[in-house]
C-alpha cells in the first residue's frame, strides 16, 4: 500500500506539472487540463482510502497534498 501511495504521489506531481504547463499555453488545452485534473482527483481518492487502511492496520499514514 505504501508503494502504491508513493507511486500515486509521483503521478500526481507529474500530472500537476503538466497541468501548469498546459495552463501557461495560449489556448486549446481545456480538455487535456480537465482530463488531467480528474485523474489527480482519482489518485487523491485512492491515496485517501489506502491511508485509511494503513492507519487502521497500525501504520503511520503517508502525508501528501498537492491541489490542482
Amino acid at each position: 500500500m505504501k508503494r502504491t501511495i508513493e507511486s500515486n504521489i509521483e503521478m500526481i506531481n507529474e500530472i500537476s506539472s503538466t497541468v501548469e504547463m498546459l495552463r501557461s499555453m495560449p489556448t486549446g488545452h481545456k480538455t487535456a487540463i480537465d482530463t488531467l485534473v480528474a485523474r489527480v482527483r482519482e489518485l487523491h481518492d485512492v491515496n485517501k482510502r489506502l491511508n485509511h487502511h494503513l492507519d487502521r492496520a497500525g501504520f503511520e499514514p503517508i502525508s501528501w497534498r498537492k491541489e490542482c
